[in-house]
């Protein structure tokens, strides 16, 4: 799990949840987690937990995890080629043992396709659940940082 800082401004507290507002370019790996949503304004809201006591106006630090790149790049390619290859085995298995003749080729495209396409389509839930997990496990501010962008000495109480 790759662990990805960004700096933000609390904007609104509810309880233990706090509203926060990015409002630089977010991180590359932080673009595609779903977590955040664009304002009108152009910066991003997210809604995090404190590890800290925030109030609104304080600059923050939010610490979100996200899937490590090797991750994300095995699942999207690997999967379907691997997906792939095994509806062309399955296939000529299948097409040697039955009387396919000249439909062996078109038997094994079929079912190669078809793996491929239920890979991605496995993907896309899995992705779906993982998305799932994350809002039940949001970002959390771990640091409070005074106006000029230092960190604080300690955490101040509640």
């Amino acid at each position: 799990m790759d662990v990805v800082e960004e700096e933000g401004r609390v904007i609104q507290v509810s309880g233990d949840r706090l509203h926060v507002v990015v409002e630089r370019d977010r991180a590359e790996v932080c673009k595609h987690c779903g977590l955040c949503f664009r304002r009108p304004d152009g910066s991003y809201q997210v809604e995090a937990v404190a590890a800290v006591p925030a109030d609104p106006g304080d600059r923050v630090v939010l610490r979100l995890e996200q899937p490590g790149a090797f991750t994300v790049t095995a699942a999207v390619f690997l999967v379907p080629a691997a997906a792939v290859v095994a509806g062309l085995m399955l296939g000529r298995v299948l097409t040697e043992r039955t009387a396919a003749g000249e439909w062996a080729e078109l038997v094994q495209g079929i079912l190669a396709l078809s793996a491929g396409g239920g890979s991605f389509l496995g993907l896309y839930f899995y992705d779906r659940r993982l998305r799932a997990r994350r809002r039940k496990r949001p970002p959390r501010i771990v640091r409070v940082l005074h106006g000029d962008g230092a960190e604080a000495a300690a955490p101040r109480e509640a």
